[in-house]
């Protein structure tokens, strides 16, 4: 994830910033001279000797940076805690908080919002999961969880004063629905819209609110069949405004960012691979639609023998920030690619790197 000049990454409870500057190097993708290359400037590594992820990460308004995921190395109750860590400009730690209720907990994304962080995760129970919403000053000295039962929390976006969560509801093994809580910014329920239809599987994996609109990427499974959509909801009539079908077939498929850059929306795939009926790996690919929902164009990240793409970020000039992994036959190595399509820079970060990713997806 990039924030405007200032890029950031993170896996396996590592931050790293570096700042992008040009040279003179052949572009690997087209016959152009246009390409960029990444210097690490800091890094900072906290964990222990088991699990430590990082998730998301937001530069708060102090201008400290803010990240959350999970520990198995420093816990309270359980085998895994929430964790959010606080680091100041020079990636120095100065703040880090464990959050149990006795399970296993992760946190995946956050957001700030006047003087507080909100983060959403799960709690991985033995029945089945619980989504977990909370709220947390910026010193950390004060924090506010709620939980929902029989839910898994994926993706949060805030406007105006309203929260909106999206996630999933129910655990009957055919019958999964997807689902948007409205809460307040002290974390009391305004509204609950929950679909899904009988004998399917449907699952939220992003979000985006624009103006009156909440553009949703979701995901739908009935039987082998597998199918993927982005959705326009209206907050104030309450209703579906168009649907376009991003891809259907047997392949498992996550649609795991959406964003929108004026009027188009972006949103970045990460799809099985099938060699006949047997899974073989993941490609990623971009979709860009226009307001309506058309498609304008996909683009598919096929630079290594696997391409995982996961965070996106569309800065202010209309980059294209994509982290995520590529899995092939060179060396552990950093780098970072640029090419120019239709007009949109696409900046693809590398990480030759396999790192745990949650089994968010219940296929």
């Amino acid at each position: 994830m990039i924030l405007k000049s200032l890029s950031i990454t993170f896996l396996l409870g590592i931050i790293i910033c570096s700042l992008p500057y040009t040279c003179n190097i052949s572009d690997l993708f087209s016959s152009s001279q246009n390409s960029f290359v990444e210097e690490m400037r800091l890094y900072s590594v906290w964990g222990g000797e088991g699990s430590d992820n990082l998730y998301d990460v937001c530069l708060t308004s102090t201008g400290d940076l803010m990240a959350v995921g999970y520990t198995e190395s420093y816990v309270n109750d359980g085998k895994r805690d929430a964790l959010i860590i606080k680091f100041d400009k020079n990636l120095n730690i100065i703040l880090n908080k464990t959050v149990s209720v006795g399970y296993d907990e992760t946190l995946l994304r956050l957001h700030q919002h006047d003087d507080y962080i909100f983060a959403i995760g799960w709690i991985e129970k033995p029945i089945s999961p619980s989504g977990m919403i909370l709220r947390m000053n910026l010193n950390g000295s004060d924090i506010r969880m709620k939980i929902f039962e029989n839910s898994t929390f994926f993706d949060l976006d805030i406007v105006g004063d309203k929260l909106f969560i999206a996630g999933i509801t129910g655990y009957n093994e055919d019958n999964i629905d997807m689902q948007i809580v409205v809460m307040d910014k002290d974390l009391n329920v305004l509204e609950t819209w929950t679909w899904g239809a009988a004998e399917c599987n449907e699952t939220i994996h992003s979000i985006v609110c624009l103006g009156d609109m909440i553009y949703i990427a979701w995901s739908m499974k009935m039987r082998s069949n597998k199918t993927a959509f982005v959705s326009a909801f209206s907050i104030t009539e309450k209703k579906f405004v168009w649907n376009t079908t991003i891809h259907t077939g047997d392949e498992t498929i996550i649609l795991w960012n959406i964003e929108t850059y004026r009027d188009r929306i972006f949103i970045s795939i990460l799809q099985e691979e099938l060699w006949d009926t047997y899974p073989v790996g993941w490609l990623s690919r971009i979709v860009c639609l226009d307001s309506q929902g058309r498609k304008i164009w996909n683009i598919s990240l096929d630079y290594a023998d696997e391409t995982n793409a996961f965070g996106m970020y569309i800065d202010s000039f209309g980059i294209i920030h994509i982290a995520g992994e590529l899995l092939d036959l060179y060396p552990l190595s950093t780098n970072i690619l640029r090419k120019n399509i239709s007009g949109w820079r696409i900046i693809i970060r590398r990480f030759i790197q396999s790192f745990y990713r949650p089994n968010r997806y219940h296929w």
